[in-house]
């Protein structure tokens, strides 16, 4: 009778014990910070990115509900240009009409990869007429100019008080094909 009993105990404590769930969910937060100095005519351009990974343990207890569990959706790609776009409004040369829409991003011109050119033509040629360009301000001077099956290096001018940009001279092209990307300078 004990060797039965003691097989029964050790069968219902397994059946009945706390299982646990272990998920870690991890958090980037990228901070882009443009700064200009008048006296010295400069801008600098702060990036900080701050990654927190939390971990969460749950502890299933024993049920008789049944339980649905859903999947988280699935992570999407990430570009660095592509994230950071603002649309602002294009003006009349008297800049009191809007006339259309364009898209910046203060992006650090070394942080940005090939990929992130590629992507940055593929978005261009997908959004058609709905922006009638897009600049991407390294922060430095320069910057990119895109519109459709075109992206030019060009250095920037940007105006504090109208808030807007213009191109001042063009410094080369980038050439894609599929997903080679080369710089053609001028």
């Amino acid at each position: 009778k004990k060797l039965i009993f003691t097989f029964i105990a050790a069968l219902t404590l397994t059946a009945c014990g706390d299982s646990e769930n272990k998920e870690e969910i991890t958090t980037e937060t990228t901070t882009i910070k443009k700064t200009y100095n008048p006296s010295t005519e400069t801008t600098t351009v702060e990036t900080t990115t701050e990654t927190t990974t939390t971990e969460i343990t749950t502890i299933n207890e024993p049920t008789t509900e049944m339980i649905t569990t859903t999947e988280s959706p699935a992570k999407t790609e990430t570009n660095i240009i592509i994230d950071n776009l603002q649309t602002r409004n294009v003006l009349n040369g008297m800049k009191n009409k809007i006339i259309g829409k364009y898209q910046v991003a203060l992006v650090n011109e070394s942080e940005i990869t090939d990929d992130d050119i590629i992507a940055l033509y593929n978005y261009c040629n997908d959004q058609g007429d709905r922006y009638n360009y897009i600049i991407v301000d390294f922060g430095n001077g320069t910057g990119l100019h895109c519109f459709k099956n075109y992206i030019s290096k060009n250095v920037l001018n940007y105006d504090y008080e109208s808030k807007d940009y213009t191109i001042q001279t063009q410094l080369g092209y980038y050439s894609i094909d599929g997903n080679t990307v080369n710089y053609i300078e001028f």
